[in-house]
């Protein structure tokens, strides 16, 4: 990672990390400011690439930010899948996220909360029967004492 980068350049960074993460890339696989040489027009150049998935059986390029066109269609001529993380990309993520989050743990959570709601009904009515008991168990101490205090007599 340069020194000279944005925080948004590092973050969209992140961003490529997690994205190629999610397409089986293992960390070992996964490049950042790769050096692609490449030939076209006869002409040889190098792409230094934001973050590159390498696989055992494809190649993909992630370019963070803004870039120019003609970058990406030569990149997609050497890369299996070129992907650009940019500000439209990071706040379909955000929505992507947010609704998975609203759909799976919000759900949960109203369960979990009926859940603790019917331990907490049960569990009142068990200190409900057991200070029931406890009344009970001093009735009957209170009778047993005024018994043997009747049989001394």
């Amino acid at each position: 990672m340069s020194h000279n980068e944005s925080r948004t350049h590092k973050a969209f960074k992140r961003v490529a990390i997690d994205l190629l993460k999610e397409r089986g890339f293992l960390p070992h696989q996964i490049h950042e400011e790769y050096e692609e040489l490449h030939r076209f027009d006869g002409r040889v150049g190098r792409y230094v690439i934001d973050v590159v998935g390498i696989g055992e059986s494809r190649k993909v390029a992630v370019e963070c930010g803004g870039n120019k066109l003609s970058k990406l269609v030569n990149l997609r001529k050497l890369f299996d899948e070129v992907i650009v993380v940019d500000n439209d990309t990071v706040v379909g993520m955000y929505e992507y996220w947010r609704t998975r989050f609203y759909e799976e743990v919000w759900p949960s959570k109203r369960e979990a909360q009926r859940y603790k709601k019917e331990a907490e009904r049960i569990c009142e009515e068990a200190n409900k029967e057991v200070d029931a008991l406890r009344k009970e168990v001093e009735a009957l101490k209170e009778e047993n004492g005024r018994l043997k205090s009747s049989a001394i007599k």
